[in-house]
């Protein structure tokens, strides 16, 4: 089961409407409590971080990037999608995102601007649909992989071209007059490998099994090589409904986050 992109835009609006319906919408009650906006806006904001995990299957690494996701191609005409900041300070809330990027939270920049109210969010569980997202990251890192072997085959027919046929016997070979750098496998960060065989050379990701698979690489002679391993069941819904709905809004409680 894939995520179409109408699919995740729904998914961003019910989500959307949790945080309206939530702890904010209380907070509009209370006209006179001092973290209503910031409490509105964060839960805005994580709205943004939601919709950006299940089109990735990662959070941003910092909300810089995750203001690029949203505004990358679109007319210079068209409104932009900016992050919301805190109202009290007009700076970026507080976001600590973990080393393996599947958690993060949120917080004020200056929690004592809100008095004894701690506004703080974390990680929504998303149960089932969180495979979902981890295999939508999984293609991504397939797909960048798969790219990286192709740039090196061509640049290694380039090299043969400059060398009276002959192909490099190593990656470094092509750095820096072909290549700036030695590209690396996304799922890995290790580096691809470079065999020289009888008929010119095999490019191959440095762990096939990262991807699921037997084989990964291009052969000089054969083009791409991709071979499968058993296949997987992908993450299915379940039969019945989960049993609650995540809520996004910011909760206050007494104390510091």
């Amino acid at each position: 089961m894939k995520l179409t992109r109408s699919a995740l835009v729904l998914v961003a609006l019910v989500l959307w409407t949790f945080a309206l319906s939530g702890p904010g919408s209380q907070v509009r009650a209370e006209a006179e409590a001092p973290w209503k906006e910031a409490a509105v806006r964060m839960s805005r904001l994580q709205a943004l971080l939601e919709y950006f995990y299940m089109e990735t299957g990662e959070y941003p690494p910092n909300l810089k990037v995750l203001e690029r996701f949203f505004n990358h191609g679109i007319p210079d005409e068209a409104p932009k999608v900016t992050v919301p900041t805190d109202p009290a300070t007009s700076k970026p809330f507080l976001y600590e995102v973990s080393q393996d990027a599947l958690r993060y939270r949120l917080a004020p920049p200056d929690p004592g601007a809100y008095g004894a109210q701690a506004l703080t969010l974390e990680t929504l569980d998303w149960g089932w649909m969180a495979a979902l997202a981890r295999q939508r990251r999984a293609e991504q890192m397939g797909m960048e992989c798969r790219l990286k072997i192709e740039v090196l085959a061509t640049q290694c027919e380039m090299y043969a071209k400059d060398h009276e046929g002959k192909f490099p016997t190593r990656i470094e070979d092509l750095v820096p007059k072909y290549l700036p750098r030695v590209p690396v496998c996304p799922a890995t960060g290790q580096a691809h490998l470079l065999v020289p065989t009888s008929t010119g050379y095999f490019i191959s990701c440095p762990n096939p099994n990262s991807h699921g698979l037997k084989k990964f690489g291009y052969a000089s002679d054969k083009g791409m090589v991709v071979e499968a391993m058993e296949n997987k069941p992908r993450p299915a819904r379940p039969a019945s409904s989960p049993g609650s709905s995540p809520s996004p809004g910011p909760s206050p409680s007494s104390g510091q986050p």
